[in-house]
Protein backbone atom coordinates (compact mmCIF):
# COMPACT_ATOMS: atom_id res chain seq x y z
CA UNK A 1 0.00 0.00 0.00
CA UNK A 2 1.21 3.45 -0.80
CA UNK A 3 2.66 5.54 2.12
CA UNK A 4 0.87 8.10 1.86
CA UNK A 5 -2.78 6.28 1.39
CA UNK A 6 -1.63 4.94 4.93
CA UNK A 7 -1.05 7.97 6.65
CA UNK A 8 -3.98 9.42 5.07
CA UNK A 9 -6.21 6.73 6.48
CA UNK A 10 -5.10 6.93 9.87
CA UNK A 11 -5.51 10.64 9.53
CA UNK A 12 -8.83 10.51 8.23
CA UNK A 13 -9.60 7.87 11.61
CA UNK A 14 -8.24 10.39 13.66
CA UNK A 15 -10.22 13.30 11.95
CA UNK A 16 -13.75 10.72 12.52
CA UNK A 17 -12.78 10.31 16.37
CA UNK A 18 -11.92 13.62 17.42
CA UNK A 19 -15.19 15.16 15.86
CA UNK A 20 -16.75 12.54 18.03
CA UNK A 21 -14.49 13.16 20.68
CA UNK A 22 -15.39 17.20 20.62
CA UNK A 23 -18.98 16.47 20.74
CA UNK A 24 -20.33 17.55 24.40
CA UNK A 25 -22.62 15.06 24.66
CA UNK A 26 -20.14 12.01 23.76
CA UNK A 27 -17.61 13.70 25.98
CA UNK A 28 -20.11 13.57 29.04
CA UNK A 29 -21.09 9.80 27.90
CA UNK A 30 -17.52 8.87 27.79
CA UNK A 31 -15.69 11.10 29.97
CA UNK A 32 -13.67 12.35 27.45
CA UNK A 33 -11.09 14.57 28.69
CA UNK A 34 -9.89 18.17 27.27
CA UNK A 35 -5.77 16.27 27.97
CA UNK A 36 -7.44 13.11 26.07
CA UNK A 37 -8.34 15.09 23.15
CA UNK A 38 -5.22 17.33 23.35
CA UNK A 39 -3.51 13.76 22.73
CA UNK A 40 -5.67 12.77 19.98
CA UNK A 41 -4.32 16.67 17.95
CA UNK A 42 -1.08 15.79 18.65
CA UNK A 43 -1.38 12.48 16.94
CA UNK A 44 -3.61 14.19 13.97
CA UNK A 45 -0.98 16.90 14.24
CA UNK A 46 1.74 14.25 13.84
CA UNK A 47 0.21 11.90 11.35
CA UNK A 48 -0.81 15.48 8.92
CA UNK A 49 2.79 16.45 8.95
CA UNK A 50 4.50 13.29 7.38
CA UNK A 51 2.25 14.22 3.83
CA UNK A 52 3.85 16.68 1.50
CA UNK A 53 2.70 20.32 1.68
CA UNK A 54 0.25 19.90 -1.56
CA UNK A 55 -1.14 16.42 0.03
CA UNK A 56 -1.77 18.66 3.13
CA UNK A 57 -3.39 21.24 1.61
CA UNK A 58 -5.79 19.46 -0.69
CA UNK A 59 -6.72 17.33 1.91
CA UNK A 60 -7.84 19.83 4.25
CA UNK A 61 -9.71 21.51 1.46
CA UNK A 62 -11.62 18.40 0.99
CA UNK A 63 -12.05 17.78 4.84
CA UNK A 64 -13.52 21.30 5.07
CA UNK A 65 -16.13 21.07 1.88
CA UNK A 66 -16.80 17.09 2.64
CA UNK A 67 -16.46 16.55 6.35
CA UNK A 68 -13.97 14.21 5.77
CA UNK A 69 -10.70 14.04 3.19
CA UNK A 70 -10.55 10.25 1.70
CA UNK A 71 -13.83 7.51 0.79
CA UNK A 72 -13.76 4.15 -0.18
CA UNK A 73 -15.23 2.38 -3.47
CA UNK A 74 -18.49 0.49 -3.20
CA UNK A 75 -20.03 -1.52 -6.07
CA UNK A 76 -17.45 0.70 -8.50
CA UNK A 77 -19.07 3.90 -6.68
CA UNK A 78 -17.20 6.80 -4.76
CA UNK A 79 -18.62 6.40 -1.47
CA UNK A 80 -18.60 10.39 -1.13
CA UNK A 81 -20.37 11.75 -3.94
CA UNK A 82 -22.03 7.91 -5.43
CA UNK A 83 -20.59 8.03 -8.86
CA UNK A 84 -19.65 5.59 -10.35
CA UNK A 85 -15.93 5.11 -11.78
CA UNK A 86 -14.41 4.61 -14.80
CA UNK A 87 -13.67 0.99 -15.89
CA UNK A 88 -10.10 1.51 -16.38
CA UNK A 89 -10.09 2.80 -12.76
CA UNK A 90 -11.05 -0.50 -11.17
CA UNK A 91 -8.86 -2.34 -13.76
CA UNK A 92 -5.74 -1.12 -11.76
CA UNK A 93 -3.98 -4.39 -11.18
CA UNK A 94 -2.47 -2.81 -7.45
CA UNK A 95 -4.69 0.14 -6.85
CA UNK A 96 -3.28 0.93 -3.48
CA UNK A 97 0.05 1.46 -4.66
CA UNK A 98 -0.29 5.02 -5.81
CA UNK A 99 -2.86 7.43 -4.40
CA UNK A 100 -5.96 7.76 -6.60
CA UNK A 101 -8.83 10.35 -6.36
CA UNK A 102 -12.31 10.53 -7.90
CA UNK A 103 -12.95 12.25 -10.91
CA UNK A 104 -16.04 14.01 -10.21
CA UNK A 105 -15.62 15.03 -6.43
CA UNK A 106 -11.68 14.63 -6.22
CA UNK A 107 -11.93 13.38 -2.96
CA UNK A 108 -8.63 10.72 -2.52
CA UNK A 109 -10.05 7.42 -2.40
CA UNK A 110 -9.31 3.56 -1.22
CA UNK A 111 -10.29 0.90 -4.18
Amino acid sequence: MNKILKILIVLNDLDEKLKIFKDPKYREIFNISSKMIQTWEKKRENEFNKLPIEIQENYERLRKRYGFGLASVTEGSCNNCNQKLPTFMLAIKNPNKELITCPNCGIYIIL
